[in-house]
């Protein structure tokens, strides 16, 4: 994925999102409701897609208007 991208994940029985090329960007859930709505709003604000990993499936990836490859 591309630096800027937020990647929301289950991690250890709870769910994060990290925001690609900054680990010091990173928040935890306990739910995946939360986790999504506010990865997705991070994303927003930072300009990158949302990628929701959801164990064993093919990650969900929505795209931010404005979002460019390698931004």
């Amino acid at each position: 994925m591309t630096r800027g991208d937020v990647h929301t994940r289950e991690a250890h029985g709870r769910w994060e999102s990290v925001v690609e090329g900054r680990p010091d960007l990173r928040w935890v859930y306990e739910g995946e409701k939360d986790a999504v709505r506010h990865g997705a709003q991070v994303a927003d604000t930072v300009g990158g897609a949302h990628v929701v990993e959801r164990g064993g499936t093919s990650p969900d990836v929505h795209d931010v208007p404005g979002h460019l490859d390698g931004a």
